[in-house]
């Protein structure tokens, strides 16, 4: 579970706004009213870097000190050990597409702010058919500098990940 999970993450947010990635699959549905647009747009920032499959975006909108906290594995700290995972996750065997992150819940107070949500990915293992993964997050960021950084991602999937996922 945990490369999909980290897939669906931010997990991993999963979370600082980088623009212009070439596919923009960002946010499904309707944002809460109760949701900060710029906390929203670290979402929207990392949904748009894991479907371009770029990790040092992924990673951008993690704090330097950030954690990623993907299932079945250790905690992984550090912006350059987050990168690193997501390098492994992309050139892994099994394949990432449609990457969406939902949130349903998100609070600013002060310089910390937490979102909620739910995840989809199609994943596509090798010689099997593309599958859709489904899950859930929660993420903390602080404010740094002005600019909202994940701190902290746990996330899960709802199911079994496909092998090579792990």
């Amino acid at each position: 579970m945990t490369r999909i999970a980290t897939a669906m993450g931010l997990l991993g947010f999963v979370a600082a706004a980088l623009a212009g990635a070439p596919f923009r699959g960002g946010m499904v549905g309707t944002a809460s009213s109760s949701v900060d647009p710029a906390v929203a747009k670290v979402a929207d920032a990392f949904a748009s870097a894991m479907n371009a499959g770029d990790a040092a975006a992924a990673a951008a909108v993690f704090a330097e000190d950030g954690v990623e906290m993907p299932p079945d594995r250790p905690a992984i700290q550090g912006r350059a050990a987050i990168e690193r995972y997501y390098r492994e996750l992309f050139a892994g065997p099994v394949k990432l597409s449609a990457f969406q992150l939902a949130h349903r819940e998100g609070r600013v107070a002060g310089d910390v702010a937490y979102l909620t949500g739910d995840s989809r990915v199609t994943v596509a293992p090798p010689g099997a058919p593309p599958t859709e993964q489904s899950g859930k997050y929660v993420v903390v960021l602080k404010r740094i500098d002005g600019r909202w950084k994940v701190a902290d991602a746990i996330h899960n999937a709802d199911g079994p990940c496909p092998p090579g996922m792990r």
